[in-house]
């Protein structure tokens, strides 16, 4: 499970705990512990899969992103809204993620209504009825400039069924993909007697004044000649997630499995609802890769370092601050932050996952590029097969005993023979918020333990603790070529 140091769980301490205990727990007796963590944190947030999200542009001076946002005082009653914005793109302008969970003006639902179609509505309760994002009045004027309104006590926006809603189309909007980064062009069908008209922010992208407007000449591009001026520009670029991709949502316990807590729950981009795919989550099924020569070479410079463990209730996870980094060609130096286990593989190769990997988790100075060395582990065929010293020292002092001397521990002594050849993919955090924008590097030649050793990550993490494979969603896989 990829995730750069310094995230934690505020159950870390007392899941690190639980985790040395395993060996005396039944595996029933975890699942209940789990569901009942699951329980407790799900009670003060919302539910995954609520189809709840925030909805940002960034057309701003400065290039801030802005928030689309109902009303102001979230009391008036006349259906008349307009869009206003905030320096905080993250809780747009709130305190906190429950400040803005509470508030609900910036808080958004998407309901599909149809293909790629949806409803979008918000929870600010005037009166306790949710509004609905609406395009002009009377659906035959032409002039692009728009307005907010809706009824919205019913299912459809006001209309009386279904179809009048969608014959109507003033309340039905399409998202356009724009290519991943949950960047979508936000459309309607309403027609002016001529095209579609999209949602769009300000007017020239550098107004400061929160209130907004809403204008659209339409087309595939939202009136801009092609996808890349459509980016450029911004003014009709939205980025959409979820409301539980902040910072809450890396404490909530998880688990691996189907029930309360498990991977259908996962909170933040893990489950991404809306109909469109999700093109860049990990781990993959590696096939059809691409071979190139011109990929970068990895040099790895690990140095030893002092052993310390990191508090994680999935695994055992081990700090690397001090021990080093790897160079990935012009790319620059990536520094050893942490690295952990998974079993079974969570990368497969051709449909084949290996019995574990090894996951080593690298950082560039002073930015947010990260970069993921997956080291497959297969079960040496040989029954007296030598041990491999760093995860016996690894073993040995799990959980940490009192007063033990200390103990050096050196990455490099859990690399292959053979690193020159590796499979390369953009993928994402393995475990909750499963943040986008890692670059994975598995190296092509795996290493092997002997059995006992990988029976003695089972016996003290019992359940498997890999996330299922993700789809590639055509995204390119490229492959190392000597």
């Amino acid at each position: 499970m990829p995730q750069i140091s310094g995230i934690t769980r505020s159950s870390d301490s007392l899941a690190a705990r639980l985790g040395y205990r395993l060996r005396t727990l039944r595996v029933r007796g975890l699942l209940s512990l789990l569901v009942l963590l699951a329980v407790s944190a799900l009670s003060s947030h919302p539910a995954s899969g609520q189809t709840s999200y925030i909805i940002t542009n960034s057309s701003g001076a400065g290039g801030a992103n802005r928030c689309l946002i109902f009303g102001n005082s979230n009391q008036q009653v006349n259906p008349s809204r307009y869009l206003w914005t905030s320096s905080n793109p993250e809780y747009c302008g709130f305190g906190s993620e429950e400040e803005l969970l509470q508030n609900k003006q910036a808080v958004w639902k998407l309901a599909p209504i149809g293909e790629n179609s949806y409803i979008i509505t918000h929870s600010s309760p005037d009166k306790g009825v949710s509004q609905c994002l609406i395009f002009g009045g009377n659906n035959t004027d032409t002039f692009p400039s728009r307005y907010m309104w809706g009824a919205g006590q019913n299912q459809f926006c006001g209309f009386s069924t279904k179809k009048e809603l969608v014959d109507n189309g003033q309340a039905v909007w399409k998202l356009i993909d724009l290519g991943g980064n949950r960047q979508y062009a936000i459309m309607h069908s309403s027609k002016d007697g001529r095209r579609d008209e999209c949602l769009i922010f300000g007017g020239n992208g550098n107004d400061t004044y929160p209130s907004r407007y809403l204008w659209g000449p339409g087309g595939q591009f939202c009136g801009f000649n092609s996808k890349e001026q459509l980016l450029n520009n911004k003014q009709a670029v939205w980025t959409i997630k979820t409301t539980d991709t902040g910072p809450n949502c890396k404490y909530k316990p998880f688990a691996y499995d189907n029930g309360p807590a498990g991977q259908p729950s996962w909170c933040g981009e893990c489950n991404f609802d809306l109909k469109i795919p999700n093109p860049l989550q990990a781990p993959i099924n590696i096939t059809k890769a691409e071979r190139q020569s011109n990929l970068p070479e990895i040099t790895f410079n690990y140095k030893s370092t002092s052993l310390k463990f990191l508090a994680n209730a999935q695994n055992v996870k081990v700090d690397g601050d001090g021990g080093g980094s790897i160079t990935i060609g012009t790319l620059g130096v990536f520094n050893l932050k942490e690295f952990h286990f998974h079993r079974p593989s969570e990368e497969a190769v051709d449909n084949h996952r290996s019995a574990m990997v090894i996951h080593l988790v690298h950082e560039k100075n002073g930015t947010k590029e990260a970069a993921v060395i997956s080291i497959l582990v297969e079960a040496a065929s040989e029954p007296n097969a030598p041990p491999n010293d760093l995860i016996a020292a690894l073993i040995k002092n799990f959980p940490p005993p009192a007063g033990a001397p200390q103990v050096f521990i050196n990455a490099s002594n859990l690399l292959p023979t053979n690193t020159n050849q590796y499979y390369t993919f953009a993928g994402s955090l393995t475990t909750p918020p499963c943040t986008e924008g890692i670059t994975f590097y598995v190296l092509k030649t795996p290493i092997t333990l002997p059995a006992s050793q990988i029976e003695e990550f089972a016996r003290r993490y019992p359940l498997p603790n890999a996330r299922d494979i993700q789809n590639t969603n055509g995204r390119k896989i490229l492959e190392r070529a000597p």
